[in-house]
């Protein structure tokens, strides 16, 4: 079906279909807007995926404006983080209104590890493009809250430790996503103790080359489709200079290799989508191919998910269970397109540990 409607947006947007009714076959047609070919270079130099983008942005900015959301939240903050990636100055506009609007009147917000790194993220993506203070405070408190709840470096998924839940209580879909939200806090100079920082970067940093970023505190687990951590961990060492950036390069090949598994988790696997969107772009040059044979195979899946509002909306990952099948998660899919875009250029924070670790970055022994 996916392919299907690659094929007719290419034509004549016409969608052929045979009916069974009674016994008898009919055939049917609908109509769809015609978008033209992808080209063979896409997301990039693609005008077809240039009008996806600017529908999926339009359905976006509906969804923050203030008059209608609820102010900065997770699900604000996902597609701000997709409206930030667009480069386009009319859509960091509306991400300004959002914070503007709501920002100042949050104040504090409680320690929940998943919405706190989803918004850590949109601030500081929001603060490097344009240096307004109005988010700085609330940015802060998100660190400060995060290395008061921290063990070992990681989270769990709200206030402190849960390890009835999983082993050892800390739980790295939400904690990854969060310690990335630090990494880009520190590049915004937002006060941290070296200390508190080295130890989730050690905690994050040991897993880079040994298999998937696992659930808790534990050996690294087997396969790419890790629910988003291991994207999370590629992400947050590629903004480090060496030798996380080279680590990040190749966990970025496993997660571009790794689409078999595309559709895995149990959050209806939007982070598994927006993670591996995130993290591919940071293959090597050598690896190109790798990120082409990965879009490629899944253009079915982007195509499925497009709604006719202009926004995408995730399919439903697990029978009879359509909890994430919504636009909330499904702004994730259109990371897919953009996050290849670099729409603005980044120098790597340069991290230096300090003396206290003096076999700094562990990994011999790890």
């Amino acid at each position: 079906m996916g392919n299907a409607i690659t094929e007719a947006e290419a034509s004549d947007g016409r969608l052929l279909f045979e009916v069974k009714r009674s016994g008898k076959i009919e055939e049917h047609s609908i109509t769809i807007p015609k978008m033209g070919s992808y080209s063979a270079t896409w997301p990039i130099d693609c005008p077809k995926t240039d009008k996806i983008v600017a529908n999926a942005a339009n359905r976006s900015m509906e969804l923050i404006d203030p008059k209608v959301c609820k102010g900065l939240n997770r699900t604000t903050a996902m597609h701000a983080i997709f409206l930030l990636s667009t480069g386009d100055e009319k859509h960091l506009a509306a991400v300004g209104k959002l914070m503007k609007a709501s920002v100042p009147a949050m104040g504090k917000v409680r320690g929940h590890t998943w919405n706190n790194g989803y918004m850590l993220i949109a601030l500081s993506e929001y603060y490097l493009r344009t240096g307004d203070s109005v988010v700085v405070p609330l940015m802060q408190y998100i660190v400060d809250d995060s290395f008061e709840r921290d063990c070992v470096g990681g989270w769990g998924h709200w206030d402190y430790l849960n390890p009835g839940y999983v082993r050892s209580g800390l739980v790295n879909a939400a904690g990854g996503c969060l310690f990335v939200g630090i990494v880009l806090a520190r590049e915004c100079g937002i006060q941290m103790q070296d200390e508190d920082f080295e130890r989730s970067l050690r905690y994050y940093y040991r897993f880079a080359g040994y298999g998937g970023t696992p659930y808790g505190d534990q050996r690294p687990s087997g396969g790419g489709s890790t629910n988003g951590k291991s994207g999370m961990t590629s992400v947050a060492l590629s903004l480090l200079n060496e030798p996380y950036a080279s680590f990040a390069k190749e966990v970025a090949l496993e997660q571009a290799d790794s689409y078999g598994g595309f559709e895995g988790g149990h959050t209806g696997n939007f982070t598994n989508v927006m993670w591996r969107a995130l993290s591919i772009p940071n293959l090597p040059e050598s690896k190109q191919a790798h990120y082409r044979r990965h879009q490629d195979k899944l253009r079915w899946c982007y195509e499925l998910c497009r709604q006719p509002n202009g926004g995408f909306r995730m399919l439903p990952a697990m029978m009879k269970n359509d909890r994430y099948a919504n636009e909330e998660y499904g702004v994730t899919i259109a990371l897919s397109y953009t996050a290849i875009w670099r729409t603005t250029p980044f120098l790597p924070h340069v991290f230096r540990p300090n003396s206290f670790f003096t076999d700094f970055p562990p990994k011999a022994n790890s």
